[in-house]
């Protein structure tokens, strides 16, 4: 197997392992919900492999098949199940985190500039 087949070959592992393959059909799914006129039969058509056929580049143009064999342990790894299991709850709890912050944010502002006006500067 030549340099450009094992990195290949590694991509796709670590994308079925990190679930990045699964994204495709979750998107599929969620565009079927949100466009509920298109029929099913448009949708049964779409491969999801072609998603994954996108990202191929990408992986190979930032990892080394070093970093990808890394992952790979990692992701295997109970650890990095467990991360994996997480990170949904993780990423819905960092997004209200996010909301909360940039809304204080929003509200040390208003406060601020209540005091400039307040004080003519």
């Amino acid at each position: 197997m030549d340099h450009q087949d094992e990195a290949i070959a590694l991509v796709l592992r670590l994308m079925k392992i990190n679930r990045t393959t699964d994204m495709a059909s979750n998107m599929i799914n969620q565009y079927r919900q949100m466009l509920p006129d298109i029929p099913d039969s448009f949708w049964d058509e779409i491969d999801p492999d072609e998603f994954s056929d996108l990202l191929i580049p990408i992986y190979t143009r930032h990892l080394t098949i070093e970093d990808m064999r890394a992952s790979i342990e990692f992701y295997e790894s109970p650890a990095g199940q467990k991360l994996l299991d997480k990170t949904p709850a993780i990423m819905e709890d960092s997004m209200k985190a996010g909301e909360q912050w940039g809304l204080e944010l929003g509200r040390k502002w208003e406060e601020k500039h209540a005091l400039v006006r307040q004080n003519g500067k």
